[in-house]
């Protein structure tokens, strides 16, 4: 898969170069939702672990990008972030089934006997809220 994205990356800025603008691809990011996560019941300072993300990519346009993350006090805020090809013969990929990719979260020392709290982003309410899938992980 990273072969496949480095390869379309490399495709995209040679098309991008090109002088003919009628050949330009387009691309955007998007936040897809995230549909379940592996976290740990608890935590101890000072330890990494593997937080597992599952997700499902919309369309065959869609390309994982990597993880949005952001940090305030003991909330972490984590959405999954897609590179989106644009005008172009998308097929659904809804029925592929989900795909699966982690980070490290170090527990930092200075957290002890505090509790984590983890906000998954999920999709968009109808009315344009973000609705996020939050999980409290105690420090022991």
């Amino acid at each position: 898969m990273k072969k496949l994205l480095l390869l379309l990356m490399a495709v995209l800025l040679a098309i991008s170069c090109s002088p003919d603008d009628s050949n330009t691809v387009n691309f955007r990011l998007e936040f897809v939702p995230v549909e379940s996560v592996d976290l740990p019941e608890h935590m101890t300072p000072g330890e990494t672990y593997q937080i597992k993300v599952n997700f499902r990519l919309p369309t065959d346009c869609h390309y994982f990008d990597g993880f949005y993350y952001h940090s305030e006090s003991t909330t972490r805020t984590v959405g999954v972030q897609a590179i989106v090809i644009e005008n172009a013969n998308c097929e659904s990929t809804i029925d592929a089934g989900t795909e699966q990719k982690s980070f490290n979260f170090l527990c930092l020392p200075s957290y002890a006997h505090s509790t984590y709290l983890f906000r998954f982003y999920q999709g968009e309410t109808n009315t344009g809220e973000a609705q996020y899938l939050e999980v409290l992980v105690p420090v022991q």
